[in-house]
């Protein structure tokens, strides 16, 4: 799950005599800056698993940044930083070796950002780095 906070949270599902009960296992803030000591977040665009490596995923947000997550570890594997170009949606590709994504408006500063931020869509290739 993400949220138009920065925040990301990995939660289990789990069913009981009452219906499903959410337990969460980790929520912490996936897309924020630092700037001159206050903490600025931006949502969470995008969040997908690599269905190669269990323990991993990615969240990509309004602040050009896309993280690879170990949440078992609790740590960032790795980021990417696009230059505050608002990455849209990203997504692993299904064999797990590729990641997909596309950046833009996001709206996230609403009309302002027409025309602010050029169209892209790129592709890595995943590593075991």
């Amino acid at each position: 799950m993400a949220t138009v906070d920065g925040r990301a949270n990995i939660s289990n599902l789990s069913r009981s005599q009452q219906g499903f009960k959410i337990n969460p296992v980790i929520t912490f803030k996936a897309n924020k800056q630092d700037e001159s000591g206050s903490v600025i977040l931006y949502p969470v665009n995008s969040v997908d698993f690599n269905a190669m490596y269990d323990n991993w995923f990615l969240t990509a947000g309004s602040d050009g940044v896309m993280s690879f997550w170990d949440y078992k570890a609790r740590n960032k594997i790795k980021s990417f930083n696009y230059a505050l170009n608002p990455i849209t949606c990203a997504s692993v590709s299904p064999n797990g070796s590729m990641v997909g994504y596309a950046s833009g408006n996001d709206w996230h500063v609403g009309a302002e950002g027409i025309g602010k931020w050029p169209n892209r869509i790129g592709v890595h290739l995943i590593t075991e780095q």
